[in-house]
């Protein structure tokens, strides 16, 4: 009755898609059972697809012991699991069944008489099951119970406890600080989260949507601001500066926050960037890649790198916080694809009019930008890493021609870093797989593995299997389209949010 059915003995084998890269179709493996077993046949069955969903949760999420190493003792792709007996923890092996008695809630961790248990997809004996997961839960409160009765009855003066409450609605309540919507080309927001303030560290990002409740309702369609990825641009004590660029239906929601409005704002997610020391960086950025350079130039630069910024952009316009990009390097050099060129305001700085940024750093890289008989500074042969954040034209124009045409500009041994805007929803870092991203052998282009690009957004050029981002990319653009003209039809007779 809810449309739902199941067909057995089927392995999915591959998708066909059709001439524009959508799927139309799953081809399947039969698989008969022999003896007892289930064996796969050469027999394939097709079934007609436009859509194909795929369970990735299968393996336990041990993602908190990579980004802290050390916390947790590992047995396997897995924690190990731990009982306690009179207040110790022991380690046990992994149990076969999920009603077995010993099977271990409490991880290896113990900090002053404090514990941490892991239920669900973490364990592996409750992994794989919505319903196997809710009976972890059911099956470790008891012995957590426990843990606490040990400690006793806690003591606490009349008032502490409403304290503590506000305590933490204060560091976990994010709510908008101020908005700025005076830029042609970005809308700024500054949230207050404190500690999603303190725990920033450049070159990670932000998921930031608002409540559906307290959005408003326009002609029955109630404008509430999608998640979406925003880089963290920086913090200013406990106010976190996030960038939404224009274009879009995001952007128009977003410019209508106003102060002191709570919103959903989780992170610090994603890696931070090596900052290294003692380096030449090569960051090479258009719009998006600026609000990440308005944390990580600085940043690079009080390590004791040295920072050479080829900052694109489609005309002047679209530049925004110059005095502070100027600050995140040492040189910077403008491009603009046309328009009023950009007037350089430090001697070291270099503006072009250009469109094609292959061009453009081969141009560096001869000597072309630079006054006559003056070389380039800092020479491209100096640079040890190269970080590329854009467009996914832009990495592939980078990736094709660092191995052919710029390949002798550069030292053999130089790091070239991409950074993947995949699309991303639960940005927990390997849950929802919706920023799943193959990587590929760079010498024979063969796709080797799958990684989660909101726990690793900053790969290897050279891996990046640009193709599939492509199609990654372009799954929602349909539906963006639509809510984009959607938000225009609603909005036909609704003042603006800066008037007035």
């Amino acid at each position: 009755e809810e449309g739902i059915y199941y067909v057995e003995g089927l392995e999915p084998f591959y998708a066909k898609l059709d001439p524009f890269g959508h799927v139309k179709s799953l081809v399947c493996r039969r698989r008969r059972q022999h003896e007892g077993r289930w064996m796969t046949t050469d027999e394939e069955v097709t079934l007609a697809a436009r859509g194909i969903f795929v369970a990735a949760g299968t393996v336990p999420n041990t993602i908190y012991e990579r980004e802290h190493h050390g916390t947790f003792e590992l047995a396997g792709d897995h924690f190990q699991p731990h009982v306690r007996h009179r207040r110790e923890l022991q380690p046990v092996d992994p149990v076969q069944h999920c009603k077995e008695p010993e099977f271990g809630p409490f991880t290896s961790y113990r900090r002053d008489s404090r514990y941490v248990t892991f239920i669900g997809d973490t364990h592996p004996a409750f992994q794989g099951s919505v319903v196997k997961a809710i009976a972890s839960a059911y099956r470790s409160y008891p012995q957590v119970l426990q843990a606490l009765r040990e400690h006793g009855e806690a003591e606490i003066e009349p008032g502490e406890y409403a304290e503590f409450r506000a305590r933490m609605a204060d560091l976990l309540s994010p709510r908008v600080e101020a908005i700025d919507t005076g830029h042609p080309a970005v809308v700024e927001i500054k949230v207050r989260a404190p500690l999603a303030a303190r725990n920033f560290r450049p070159g990670q990002f932000y998921r930031l949507q608002t409540f559906e409740s307290l959005s408003p309702v326009v002609e029955g369609t109630r404008l509430q601001l999608p998640l979406q990825t925003v880089s963290g641009a920086g913090v200013e004590d406990d106010v976190v500066r996030l960038f939404v660029l224009r274009g879009g239906a995001n952007p128009r929601l977003a410019e209508r926050l106003r102060p002191g409005q709570p919103l959903v704002l989780m992170g610090p997610t994603g890696a931070p960037t090596d900052l290294g020391d003692q380096k030449t960086v090569m960051v090479v950025a258009g719009r998006w890649g600026a609000a990440v350079m308005l944390a990580l130039g600085p940043a690079l630069r009080a390590a004791g790198n040295r920072v050479l910024y080829f900052a694109t952009f489609r005309s002047a316009e679209d530049v925004y916080h110059r005095g502070q990009l100027e600050r995140a390097a040492d040189r910077v050099v403008w491009a603009t694809a046309g328009g009023t060129p950009i007037e350089p305001r430090r001697p070291q700085d270099i503006a072009v009019e250009s469109d094609d940024v292959v061009d453009l750093v081969r141009r560096y890289g001869e000597g072309a930008l630079e006054a006559a008989g003056t070389a380039p500074w800092p020479a491209l042969e100096e640079v040890d890493e190269l970080l590329v954040m854009g467009s996914t034209g832009l990495l592939r124009a980078l990736q094709t021609s660092l191995k052919g045409e710029l390949a002798p500009y550069f030292s053999p041994d130089v790091e070239v870093i991409g950074t993947v805007g995949s699309p991303m929803q639960c940005m927990l870092q390997g849950v929802c797989a919706q920023c799943l991203q193959w990587q590929i052998d760079p010498d024979t282009g063969q796709r080797t593995r799958a990684v989660f690009s909101c726990a690793m957004q900053d790969q290897p050029l050279f891996w990046v299997d640009l193709d599939n981002l492509a199609a990654r990319q372009a799954q929602n653009r349909l539906e963006d389209h639509l809510t984009d003209l959607w938000l225009t039809h609603v909005l036909r007779h609704v003042a603006d949010p800066g008037e007035g």
